[in-house]
């Protein structure tokens, strides 16, 4: 697997690789997160506790007054149709996963990665730590201890103690939106061998 650096786990791609975008923009994706999900420490919890700092909750509140979830429509060209809108009005686009919020003017790209119809659900974080008792086959089925929403980010996975990357080292298995128990590992070039410790964290419940 490649190198990591030691907080973020962004990916160090090796002095004689060549320059991919596309590990670029995941960096960037994860940066990106990190700012805006950063949270104060608190001694004796860590993100495995099914609890929040009190500053975090309240930027949750704020996000829930300032923006109001419309629904849905197929396409951003669609928004053009919407007659009756407020400011905070979101609407979500169906064919890129997108949100676009209604400013007074104009539809905005909604600036953070949030999944509304989830927001009071997201609070709660759910982990499971397991340890491989046989090889797991890369690109096959494999069924996790905790159930996810497919697509809306509600789901982290770290193998020996290093955070894996979705699309890269995982995928995630069913239709977005979705809620799913399942996953596979995804070209490794190998199997994952017995003996691995995984940790499986999800932000929300999902049954």
């Amino acid at each position: 697997m490649a190198q990591y650096t030691d907080n973020l786990n962004l990916i160090k791609p090796a002095q004689g690789e060549n320059y991919n975008v596309d590990v670029a923009n995941t960096n960037n994706e994860i940066i990106d997160n990190a700012i805006g999900n950063k949270q104060d420490k608190i001694p004796g919890k860590g993100m495995s506790s099914n609890d929040f700092t009190n500053e975090y909750k309240r930027k949750l509140d704020a996000v829930k007054k300032i923006y109001t979830f419309k629904g849905s429509v197929s396409t951003y060209n669609d928004l053009s149709s919407i007659t009756e809108k407020e400011v905070g009005d979101v609407w979500n686009i169906l064919d890129t996963g997108d949100n676009y919020s209604w400013n007074g003017e104009e539809w905005t790209e909604v600036g953070i990665d949030t999944d509304f119809a989830d927001l009071e659900n997201s609070q709660v974080i759910q982990s499971s730590i397991i340890t491989t008792t046989e090889e797991i086959a890369e690109n096959t089925n494999y069924t996790i201890p905790l159930n996810y929403k497919v697509g809306n980010n509600s789901l982290e996975i770290s193998y020996m103690g290093e955070k894996l990357i979705k699309d890269i080292h995982y995928i995630e298995v069913g239709n977005t939106g979705e809620v799913s128990n399942t996953i596979q590992f995804y070209n490794w070039g190998q199997a994952v061998p017995s003996g691995r410790t995984i940790e499986f964290i999800v932000r929300g419940v999902y049954e």
